[in-house]
């Protein structure tokens, strides 16, 4: 179950779960300033099916999720920060869902480089084209 939100003060990370036919499909690659989290487990207080891995040597702040209960309960200022975040990670999802929606390999390559073309010299070729839905055959030919 993941009870904490982590903060990557510095580091890369990436988000995966396992398919049933044993393939790791990669679904975030996460780094300095962002938020890591298995969502679903952390919120809904159920296990996980995903699992987080750092790619780099990483440093990370976090808070519980009990924690993070308790300023939401007790400062109510830490609502609006908490929807704010929330808001920013649902417009990354929803980018990320765009991208894997019946767009060809070289389009979501471009949008790649695009959104998180920084991160190309540091992640696997293999991360990135599980990230993207596609082969590492089919990304070796896009660029």
């Amino acid at each position: 179950m993941c009870n904490q939100i982590c903060f990557i003060e510095k580091g890369l990370v990436r988000v995966c779960r396992m398919r049933d036919d044993g393939v790791e499909v990669c679904s975030g690659l996460l780094c300095e300033g962002g938020l890591v989290i298995a969502v679903k487990s952390f919120f809904d207080r159920e296990p996980s099916d995903e699992f987080i891995q750092a790619l780099e040597d990483t440093i990370v702040h976090y808070i519980s999720h009990d924690e993070l209960e308790s300023l939401y309960r007790d400062f109510v200022e830490y609502n609006i920060v908490g929807r704010l975040i929330v808001t920013r990670y649902y417009i990354l999802s929803e980018q990320r869902n765009d991208m894997l929606r019946g767009i060809k390999a070289r389009e979501k390559f471009a949008l790649f480089q695009k959104n998180l073309g920084h991160l190309t010299p540091r992640v696997p070729r293999k991360d990135i084209a599980s990230y993207l839905g596609i082969t590492l055959e089919t990304l070796s030919r896009l660029d």
